[in-house]
């Protein structure tokens, strides 16, 4: 079976190079040192079967470790059992997964790479929750919600009151598919536009002679706004991709998700809001529940258990990255 996915999904190298014919090109003038040759490709519908692919089979593999986490980790919570099979095999296959799914699937285009490695940390950082006690409201209920929680790259949301998987209205899941709509066509043209300028569209020439030559090269205006039009892309980028997910899931199954990003960029009013109410909510859950809350308890210390999230926080994006 996983041959056949194999050779029927990623057997097309195509997403790596994208030679196909454009639908539209057209000049651009002289504006902004823009002048050119443009040209508008197609979306190639090829990267999202790929995408939902890995996830699905992601999906799998975590259902099944879910089962044994809620069986061997929750139900025995705080026995030899829970940490040996928690550390000595939940963890490291976590880690030690997308090592081998990458090559064996051959996969070549760079948001693929991070699909693949997104599911696994997760995994990593929800057993940890359930093996200290710190997994979200309602998930632990049953090995359904349990499996529910798992299996999703995005979160899905619980009511307080009925503790089942909250049902997402049809202006939420429009909601969604517009935020979707609106992210995809303006990080395309973003991305389209910064890369034709090797990520570096606004020029400036100060020889890096060391010294202070080198300071104002970090400080002039161009290198500072080529820097925040790439904040700006990543951002976009990565919200893109989980309001995708997060869009699936509502209009498929009706069951309101975790929105991961909440317009960090613009929308934050300070460095705390930014970090830990707008950014990547989904990774600030895991890392304070997976690691930050454990370590406190253990240390009695929140300058330890900061640290530990923080380092934690590195390890995963070199991780990822």
């Amino acid at each position: 079976m996983i041959a056949l996915i194999k050779q029927l999904v990623f057997g097309d190298k195509c997403l790596q190079h994208d030679h196909s014919n454009p639908l539209l090109t057209f000049q651009f003038p002289n504006i902004l040192h823009l002048e050119g040759t443009y040209a508008i490709l197609r979306p190639r519908l090829l990267f999202w079967i790929q995408i939902a692919t890995l996830i699905f089979v992601q999906a799998v593999i975590a259902i099944s470790l879910a089962t044994v986490i809620y069986k061997f980790i929750i139900k025995q919570r705080g026995s030899s059992l829970s940490f040996l099979i928690g550390w000595g095999f939940v963890v490291p296959f976590a880690v030690a997964f997308p090592f081998y799914a990458i090559p064996y699937f051959d996969v070549q285009n760079r948001a693929v790479l991070v699909a693949v490695a997104a599911t696994p940390t997760l995994i990593g950082f929800r057993c940890l929750e359930a093996l200290y006690g710190f997994s979200p409201p309602a998930v632990e209920d049953s090995l359904w919600h349990y499996c529910i929680y798992y299996s999703s790259v995005i979160e899905f949301v619980f009511d307080d009151k009925t503790r089942l998987p909250a049902v997402a209205s049809k202006g939420e899941v429009y909601g969604k598919g517009k935020t979707f709509a609106i992210n995809f066509v303006v990080s395309c043209l973003l991305l389209s536009f910064m890369e034709a300028f090797d990520y570096r569209p606004f020029q400036y020439d100060i020889e890096d002679n060391g010294g202070m030559h080198c300071f104002s090269r970090f400080i002039h205006p161009g290198h500072i706004a080529n820097n925040f039009l790439s904040a700006v892309s990543t951002s976009l980028t990565i919200s893109t991709g989980t309001v995708a997910f997060g869009f699936g899931i509502c209009a498929l199954f009706g069951i309101r998700t975790l929105d991961v990003f909440d317009n960090p960029m613009f929308g934050s009013t300070s460095v705390s809001d930014f970090w830990g109410r707008r950014w990547n909510r989904l990774v600030h859950g895991v890392l304070k529940r997976g690691v930050y809350k454990p370590v406190r308890k253990q240390s009695n210390s929140k300058t330890i258990a900061a640290l530990a999230a923080f380092i934690a926080s590195g390890a995963l994006h070199e991780y990822i990255l």
